[in-house]
């Protein structure tokens, strides 16, 4: 499996789009709709999540994400 994101790696990710004050994009590590949830809230220079093998895998429904993307 893929290193997961919110492990060590989120305070990472939000610490790179902090000093950078550049936009981020995470890709890598993303497996559940929760971890899409918690990265929404990491900093506001996330500005978007690759998803592909958790879609792929089934651990991630379409229409689970729309409603996130949605909310």
């Amino acid at each position: 499996p893929s290193i997961f994101l919110f492990k060590p790696f989120a305070f990472l990710t939000s610490e790179v789009a902090d000093t950078s004050n550049c936009p981020v994009i995470i890709s890598g590590g993303v497996s559940s709709v929760d971890d899409i949830k918690k990265a929404k809230g990491l900093n506001k220079n996330i500005e978007g999540i690759i998803v592909g093998k958790a879609i792929y895998d089934g651990d991630i429904k379409l229409e689970e994400l729309v409603k996130e993307i949605d909310a």
